[in-house]
């Protein structure tokens, strides 16, 4: 199975992400993003940019992440037989509001 590999190690969540930011990752701290061999992507990639191609970019935040979320968990399992699910870390003050931000 091709993985990618990228791995960061925050002392914790809170400080990694401030303010309004939101992180999406691809997969958890104790997994690898998978690559989608018939797409010549990884699969948090492909999901990513496949539904940013489908919208136009006229998209929330929430509307994304759950797509991609959706998305990966199953592909990982059918493609590659290996659990991969993609995380939303966010600053503490933003609470829900980034799922009704839109991404344009």
């Amino acid at each position: 199975v091709n993985a990618r590999s990228v791995r960061m190690a925050p002392n914790t969540e809170e400080e990694m992400v401030t303010g309004n930011m939101v992180v999406f990752t691809a997969s958890t701290g104790e997994q690898t993003a998978q690559a989608l061999n018939r797409e010549k992507h990884g699969l948090f990639t492909y999901y990513l940019l496949k539904k940013l191609k489908e919208t136009s970019g006229s998209v929330t935040y929430g509307e994304l992440f759950d797509y991609i979320y959706k998305n990966v968990q199953l592909d990982a399992l059918t493609e590659n037989n290996k659990p991969q699910v993609p995380v939303i870390i966010t600053g503490v003050q933003t609470g829900d509001k980034w799922k009704s931000w839109k991404l344009r």
